[in-house]
């Protein structure tokens, strides 16, 4: 596009975005100012790339836009509530005998790790997470928040793809360590990512949240790590997290 046409392109997305109601091609053409065929071209490709969506009425906000939206709204919890993280995670650190810490959050069928605390043997580890979501069914974290979310869970257990000979592909067997997961209150991953790798996580519920969106996990290597002492250390962390941000519960 050229500077001018995609300036438009970018206020008619604002505008579907922030209309409280469907916006119809007349007011999308009034707006910007552009011809019909061109307004319809770009309202076209935004739905194509599901930023805006097609209804009866009109042009909506889309599903993509929608999780852009709230992983922007999640990264900004996150970064705002980091005088209360920071404290538990070093805690953590040292607690399991300097293992790898993260906090994540779920973006669609996958989780995003954001803020790490780790060594230099964990290098390798946190290059292959940090920036490339991860499955929801293969991570620690991703299982945490899968327990909680039955809105995203059919799609998550609709292709699970094997990382290694240990993911977990069978949706049955998954469904029932979700199900203890929800119970208990932390989740595992045993090499089902990263061969040699093993983790164990705890969700993390955000003021004014229902249902968790962010989980703290701690990995390390397969042989380092003990999942059992660490479920209970990073079940601990994220209650007292959850309770110091003055959330309305803790999920487990």
């Amino acid at each position: 596009m050229q500077p001018k046409v995609m300036q438009k392109a970018i206020a008619i997305l604002e505008l579907v975005c922030v209309s409280s109601k469907p916006v119809d091609l007349g007011m999308v053409i009034r707006f910007s100012g552009v011809p019909k065929s061109t307004a319809h071209r770009i309202l076209k490709t935004f739905t194509e790339y599901g930023l805006v969506e097609h209804v009866k009425q009109g042009y909506v906000m889309g599903e993509k836009w929608r999780a852009l939206c709230c992983r922007s709204s999640l990264i900004s919890m996150v970064e705002n509530a980091k005088p209360v993280l920071t404290p538990h995670l070093i805690e953590l650190h040292n607690r399991t005998g300097g293992a790898a810490v993260a906090i994540s959050i779920l973006r669609g069928t996958k989780v995003a790790y954001l803020d790490t605390l780790h060594l230099h043997r964990h290098l390798h580890i946190i290059k292959r997470i940090v920036g490339n979501d991860v499955p929801l069914h293969c991570a620690a974290a991703g299982k945490a928040l899968l327990a909680h979310r039955l809105d995203v869970t059919e799609d998550a257990l609709e292709c699970l793809e094997a990382f290694t000979d240990t993911t977990v592909t069978d949706p049955l067997k998954l469904r029932a360590e979700l199900n203890v997961a929800l119970r208990n209150g932390v989740a595992y991953s045993r090499e089902e990512y990263l061969v040699g790798v093993s983790s164990v996580a705890a969700p993390i519920i955000f003021p004014k949240q229902t249902r968790p969106s962010a989980a703290i996990s701690v990995i390390d290597s397969t042989e380092r790590i003990d999942l059992f002492v660490c479920a209970l250390l990073v079940r601990q962390a994220a209650k007292k997290i959850s309770t110091e941000l003055a959330a309305a519960r803790w999920p487990a």
